[in-house]
């Protein structure tokens, strides 16, 4: 069982429920716990262990408990999207474009890496949200809990939560739940509303990741801002 070689120290639930261990042994290192059950968790489990990429969070050990359920330990992320939602502080253009879009640079571009990934492997992230979009403190972005992927899943419906998610980042003030478009988009360069725009016109995936908005990834940009928004994020924002 994990609890023999982890100490567990505290749980989060901000839209998405995990704990957080540190190992036994003298380096005493932090990791992230989850649970993964129910009727095909062994399937689950599966696509946990085959897929690795460094724009997908590393699970590092799996248990199998006796109900059965599985405990997916993995590597520790400092915060998600989610919380930079929250935080006061818009990201600026090259941590928009390091957070969509990462190979060693980028939010946006990152996360448009991940999924391209997972399409390869015939995998599609139909809903995915900020709160399974982690971030460290060296800037790296990482998609997280890829079991809920679907295999050959509606593309569509990955546009659209991309979009909305991508939406929330440049504008705090609309609820997740609109329909897509910006409050202001005055704040954005005319390459940033394209780029926004192309989310659900782009046919493919490695087309969006063409687009010239993507030359502004910066990953050194994200180091200074998530210290931020650990301590600015608010938890009653929507």
């Amino acid at each position: 069982m994990p609890l023999n070689h982890y100490e567990r120290r505290y749980s989060v639930k901000y839209g998405h429920s995990f704990g957080i261990i540190t190992s036994r042994n003298a380096s005493r290192q932090i990791f992230m716990i989850r649970t993964v059950s129910g009727r095909d968790a062994e399937e689950r489990i599966q696509t946990i262990r085959q897929l690795r990429h460094p724009n997908l969070a590393e699970n590092v050990e799996i248990y199998t408990g006796s109900d059965p359920s599985h405990f997916v330990i993995s590597e520790f992320m400092a915060t998600s999207l989610l919380h930079l939602c929250r935080a006061p502080i818009y990201p600026n253009e090259p941590q928009l474009s390091s957070i969509l879009h990462q190979t060693h640079a980028s939010v946006v571009f990152e996360v448009l890496t991940g999924l391209e990934f997972l399409l390869g492997h015939g995998l599609v992230y139909e809903q995915l949200s900020s709160v399974r979009v982690f971030v460290n403190f060296t800037g790296e972005v990482k998609i997280g809990d890829i079991d809920n992927c679907r295999r050959s899943g509606d593309m569509a419906a990955l546009a659209m939560s991309f979009g909305r998610m991508t939406m929330k980042l440049m504008d705090k003030e609309r609820v997740e739940t609109a329909s897509l478009g910006l409050t202001h988009p005055e704040k954005w360069s005319d390459e940033a509303i394209d780029m926004f725009t192309s989310i659900t016109t782009t046919p493919t995936i490695q087309k969006l990741l063409a687009h010239a908005f993507f030359s502004k990834k910066n990953q050194e940009e994200l180091v200074w801002l998530i210290p931020f928004v650990l301590i600015s994020a608010r938890y009653d924002r929507e």
